[in-house]
């Protein structure tokens, strides 16, 4: 966290790779201790938002295609309308579908979301409602 706001994005990001082995092996070891579903739900949750915090440090560290890695096996553990933010944001003037579908999933999960609301007005406006 502090190396993100100091603007060290190599180092956050490398921060993160080493969060994302630690929650793991916390996510191994509670499947091994068949700890109760809401934990694991918890340590996922924890480990997708820790993955999207390094995504975008990989983003700005200039390491897109990493970021998009990272956004992606974040949304494999918990969905989290953040993420797909962020993922959307990674294609736009790439990807336009991508963009959409992102958008749309981020305000699903969390309608109240107000940068993907935003976003999502931007994308309607340019393409001229549709």
């Amino acid at each position: 966290y502090a190396d993100a706001l100091a603007g060290r994005w190599a180092e956050s990001a490398a921060v993160g790779a080493l969060c994302g082995g630690l929650f793991a092996r916390k996510l191994a070891l509670a499947e091994e201790y068949r700890a109760l579903p809401d934990l694991k739900a918890s340590i996922r949750r924890q480990a997708a938002e820790a993955a999207t915090q390094t995504g975008v440090a990989l983003e700005r560290a200039g390491r897109r295609d990493d970021a998009v890695a990272e956004y992606r096996r974040g949304l494999a553990l918990f969905p989290l309308a953040q993420t797909h933010y962020d993922l959307a944001v990674s294609f736009w003037n790439k990807d336009w579908g991508v963009v959409s579908s992102e958008l749309s999933e981020a305000l699903r999960l969390d309608p109240s979301h107000a940068e993907a609301r935003a976003a999502r007005a931007r994308l309607l406006s340019m393409r001229g409602g549709r």
